[in-house]
């Protein structure tokens, strides 16, 4: 049997003007996916003040509903010096194929058109 996945990509400005007003529209809508969905793939970067702000979201709401039925990856563009740090913290972190061979300039971009790839709804 498959298991019916959904599948959820985080992404946002490098500046970040209203921290109250993304978690107040991010957690429930998180929250709810978490209690309603029987599997929840959640991808994010980390370019930038929404990223790392997003994340600490979607970790709290996996602490308050559970990560049994969720996993959180992190897409980054290359390899970084802190990659196992990233590995304690998030379920995955992982540099699609795709960006690995292109140069660093690109790779941020690159990497959202490939995390936009993953999500179900845009």
């Amino acid at each position: 049997m498959l298991m019916d996945e959904f599948r959820v990509v985080l992404f946002g400005h490098r500046d970040l003007s209203s921290y109250k007003n993304v978690e107040k529209r991010l957690f429930p809508i998180l929250c709810k996916l978490i209690k309603t969905k029987p599997f929840l793939e959640i991808y994010i970067g980390r370019n930038g003040e929404f990223d790392i702000f997003a994340a600490s979201i979607v970790k709290r709401a996996q602490r308050i509903y559970g990560s049994e039925n969720s996993e959180f990856t992190l897409v980054l563009p290359y390899r970084q010096k802190n990659f196992e740090h990233y590995e304690q913290y998030y379920d995955n972190v992982i540099v699609p194929e795709c960006v690995a061979n292109v140069h660093p300039k690109s790779a941020i971009a690159e990497e959202s058109r490939t995390n936009k790839s993953f999500c179900d709804k845009f």
